[in-house]
C-alpha cells in the first residue's frame, strides 16, 4: 500500500465514520434505516460495528441476475438447512491473539491465510459452509437465517475469547456486504475485544495486505501486514 493509497483510506474511514454520527445524532431507535452498497469489507464492518443493533436496520441485498437491482432480504421463517461448520486450533496458548475466518460466499483457502503466519496470532477459529456446492450463489437471503448464523459465530467466539483471554481478533470475511453489515452489528462496544478487518486483494500475493480497526481513530485505524516490505 502507497502512502497515497493510506492517505485515500483515512479520508474514507473520517467521512464513513461523520456519516454514521450524523445518522446516531439524527436518528432514534424507532427510525427505520436500509442498508445497501458495495464497498471495502472493513468499511462495511465499521459502519455496522458503530451503528450497532439497537435500531432498526433493514437490509438490502444485490441481486446477481440483475447486477444494478438491490432487493430486501426475506422476512420468511427459517426453514433453510444451511449450517456453518466451525474449526477451532490454538497453536500458541499464551497468545491473546485470533484470526477468525467467515466463509459464507467464497472459500477461503490457508495459502490465502499465510500472511497470518508468525504474526504473533496463535489461535484461529474458522467458520465454513457444511455444503461446499452452495459457495457462489446467494444462499444467505433471510433475516431469521442470517440471525441464526450470526448467534451461532458470535457465542463461539465469545466463549474462545473467554476462556483464551483473547484481546485482539483479526478477521477474514468472505460475505456479503449485507451478510458484513449484520454480523458487525452483533458486537459490542464495550465487551468484546479490539477486531481488525481485513482487505482482501487478489492482485497481491499476500491476499489480506491491510486492515481497519473497528474501534481506532481513522488516523491510527489502518492496520498494514508487518510481513509487508517497506
Amino acid at each position: 500500500m502507497t502512502r497515497l493509497q493510506q492517505y485515500d483510506i483515512v479520508e474514507a474511514i473520517r467521512t464513513q465514520d461523520r456519516l454514521v454520527n450524523s445518522i446516531l445524532r439524527d436518528c432514534d431507535e424507532y427510525t427505520e434505516l436500509f442498508y445497501y452498497g458495495i464497498a471495502h469489507i472493513p468499511l462495511i464492518f465499521r459502519a455496522g460495528f458503530q451503528i450497532g443493533d439497537e435500531g432498526k436496520v433493514r437490509l438490502l441485498h444485490k441481486d446477481r441476475n440483475e447486477q444494478s437491482v438491490f432487493k430486501e432480504i426475506s422476512a420468511e421463517a427459517d426453514n433453510y438447512t444451511i449450517e456453518l461448520k466451525g474449526h477451532y486450533d490454538s497453536c500458541n496458548k499464551a497468545s491473546k491473539e485470533m484470526l477468525v475466518v467467515v466463509a459464507t460466499s467464497f472459500p477461503v483457502s490457508s495459502k490465502d491465510l499465510e500472511v497470518f503466519k508468525n504474526n504473533n496470532i496463535g489461535h484461529e477459529l474458522r467458520f465454513e459452509m457444511c455444503n461446499p456446492s452452495l459457495y457462489g450463489v446467494d444462499s444467505i437471503v433471510s433475516y431469521a437465517l442470517i440471525n441464526r448464523l450470526r448467534t451461532g459465530i458470535l457465542n463461539k467466539m465469545r466463549e474462545i475469547v473467554s476462556s483464551a483471554n483473547i484481546e485482539k481478533i483479526h478477521l477474514v470475511l468472505s460475505t456479503s456486504s449485507d451478510f458484513t453489515f449484520f454480523l458487525s452489528q452483533g458486537f459490542s462496544k464495550y465487551h468484546d475485544p479490539e477486531i481488525i478487518v481485513y482487505q482482501y486483494d487478489r492482485s497481491d500475493s499476500q491476499k489480506y495486505p491491510w486492515g481497519v480497526s473497528n474501534k481506532a481513530l481513522p488516523t491510527s485505524a489502518i492496520i498494514r501486514q508487518t510481513s509487508q516490505e517497506h
